[in-house]
């Protein structure tokens, strides 16, 4: 009795430490993503909105995130200084006065509800960025908690990169990760509006 008691414990211990070990390994890490072998570590994001919008596929209000690594910043009227990584997406909301939480999908072809565009700057300063990442299948999911604290997630499975010296080709591997903090509101920024497919093309962006 006592010996198949050992060894039910001993099993069971097993057990905990495998449990222990994969959840280290599936966590997703904190404030930061991975993508390419470099990791972006984020200092600051910001939000720029637009609400009480109307096109083809309805009534909506749309929202664009821009997450910035230590050592770029970005102002309130939407300029960007210094140089630095950032990870820009734009997410439609059902709702035309707010944005919703909930998980939205990227896809090739958006629609109310969908993650419209998602994209990285690697490196990114006033005369461009190192290398450009566009994301074509995943999700972003967000959460409130206060009228400026968010939790937003990343589970983006295909990219392709692009340099000035290299042509657009697929990137092996997935971005994974979040942002958990205060996120800061522009009053005035160029937000690109939903135009109904996944944008193309690196963004422009007005320099301080």
């Amino acid at each position: 009795m006592k010996k198949n008691s050992k060894i039910f414990w001993l099993s069971m211990a097993a057990v905990v430490g495998l449990s222990a070990c994969g959840g280290d390994d599936d966590a997703a890490p904190s404030n930061q993503v991975k993508l390419d072998g470099k990791t972006i570590k984020f200092d600051e994001a910001d939000l720029g909105s637009s609400f009480d919008l109307e096109g083809e596929l309805g009534t909506y209000s749309y929202h664009e995130f821009f997450l910035t690594s230590e050592g770029l910043t970005m102002s309130e009227t939407g300029n960007l200084s210094g140089s630095g990584d950032m990870v820009a997406f734009g997410l439609i909301s059902e709702s035309t006065s707010e944005l919703q939480e909930g998980t939205y999908e990227l896809k090739l072809n958006s629609e109310i509800g969908d993650v419209d565009y998602f994209e990285v700057y690697s490196n990114l300063s006033e005369s461009g960025p190192d290398t450009y990442y566009a994301a074509y299948r995943g999700t972003v999911k967000v959460s409130k908690s206060g009228e400026d604290r968010y939790t937003l997630t990343f589970n983006i499975d295909i990219f392709t990169s692009q340099t000035e010296s290299e042509q657009e080709e697929f990137v092996d591997g997935a971005l994974k990760g979040n942002y958990k903090g205060t996120v800061d509101v522009i009053t005035s920024s160029g937000t690109r509006k939903h135009s109904g497919s996944i944008t193309k093309g690196k963004k422009s962006f007005s320099w301080e």
